[in-house]
């Protein structure tokens, strides 16, 4: 009689580092599961065989007929058991990346908005750092401007000034420059007059 191979248990599944089932264990005890109901087929044609080759022994086959099916229902709801816990165990995996997912969207979400608020604030800081600056630029040209005003009007008050103290001086030389001729004519005068007197 071939020996069936043994079920699997769930409790024997090791848990995988980030939860749930470990897929290789996982994997195994399917195999486990198909090489059992390959054992219980190879013991149900070994009984079969039996029951065609000896009549006296067909009481014995029957028994260990009903032996086999009880063993192969026994299987069938072992297996339905065991799929469902892994399928609940695949849902709550499921689940929870899901969750991790979704929490992973909101934070990258609130880094995303928290680089935008910053971006926002640096983009203020630099118009209003700009607007200062422009400020201070039109304050300075403005101050320049002034200046060269002030440094043009001390300029011509100076050179107005000197024009005229220049002018001055020249029409004082002119004046000394007549009063130096008419008298020169006076005294020419009187000279001729007293040569025309002693004449």
């Amino acid at each position: 009689m071939t020996t069936l191979m043994p079920l699997p248990r769930l409790e024997e599944l090791p848990v995988a580092v980030r939860g749930g089932l470990d897929p290789t264990a996982v994997g195994d005890a399917l195999r486990r599961f198909q090489l059992h109901v390959a054992s219980l087929s190879a013991q149900l044609r070994e009984l079969q065989q039996a029951r065609a080759a000896a009549a006296p022994v067909a009481v014995s086959a029957a028994a260990e007929g009903h032996t086999a099916r009880a063993e192969a229902v026994a299987l069938v709801q072992a297996a339905a058991e065991f799929a469902e816990r892994i399928e609940a165990d695949a849902v709550r995996e499921a689940n929870r990346r899901l969750r991790e997912a979704d929490e992973e969207v909101r934070r990258r979400g609130a880094e995303v908005a928290a680089r935008e608020a910053a971006a926002a604030a640096l983009e203020r800081e630099l118009a209003a750092r700009r607007e200062a600056l422009a400020g201070e630029i039109r304050r300075e040209a403005e101050t320049e401007a002034a200046r060269l005003v002030e440094v043009a009007t001390r300029e011509s008050a100076d050179a107005v000034a000197e024009a005229r103290a220049e002018a001055e001086r020249r029409l004082e030389w002119a004046r000394e420059q007549a009063e130096l001729i008419l008298r020169r004519a006076r005294a020419a005068a009187e000279q001729g007059n007293q040569i025309r007197r002693a004449g």
